[in-house]
C-alpha cells in the first residue's frame, strides 16, 4: 500500500509539472548599448536598447506592446506614482510591429533609441519589457543607463 500511494503522488506531481509548463512561457532579454550594422553601408553610430522575446512555451501568444517605465532609483521605482511610463516603438524598421503573434520557438524583437530615452528621462533605472494577451501585466527587465 505504501508503494501504491507513492506512485500516485509521482503521477500527480508529473501532471502538475506539465500543467505549469503548458501555455506560452516568455523569456525577455534587454540589452543596452547596441548598434545596427548595415551590410555594405557600415555601422549606425546611434545606440539602441535591444528587446528580444522568445516563446519557450507550448502555445502561441500575441505580443500587444513593447513598453517600459523609468525610475530615478530603486525606492521611487517601487511606488507606481513615481514611475514615468512609455511605449517602446511602432517603427517597423526598428523591429517587429505589434500586435505580433508569437508561436512556440519563435522570437520577436524591437529596438529603442537609447539616446532619445536618456534625453527624455535622464539617467536612472529603466524597466523595459512586453505585454502579451495571456498575461495580466507586462513582463519587465531592468537596465541602468
Amino acid at each position: 500500500m505504501v508503494g501504491r500511494n507513492n506512485c500516485n503522488s509521482v503521477v500527480e506531481f508529473s501532471s502538475l509539472g506539465k500543467y505549469l509548463r503548458s501555455g506560452p512561457i516568455l523569456r525577455v532579454d534587454v540589452t543596452p548599448d547596441m548598434k545596427r550594422i548595415y551590410v555594405g553601408v557600415g555601422v549606425d553610430e546611434k545606440q539602441y536598447i535591444s528587446v528580444t522575446v522568445v516563446n519557450r512555451g507550448t502555445a502561441p501568444t500575441t505580443i500587444t506592446s513593447f513598453c517600459g517605465y523609468y525610475a530615478k532609483d530603486h525606492i521611487p521605482g517601487l511606488r507606481k506614482s513615481n514611475r514615468k511610463y512609455f511605449v517602446v516603438n511602432d517603427d517597423p524598421s526598428l523591429g517587429n510591429t505589434v500586435p505580433y503573434e508569437l508561436h512556440p520557438g519563435q522570437q520577436c524583437s524591437a529596438l529603442v533609441d537609447q539616446e532619445k530615452v536618456i534625453e527624455d528621462f535622464g539617467h536612472g533605472l529603466f524597466y523595459i519589457g512586453v505585454q502579451h494577451n495571456q498575461n495580466s501585466g507586462p513582463i519587465y527587465r531592468k537596465i541602468k543607463l
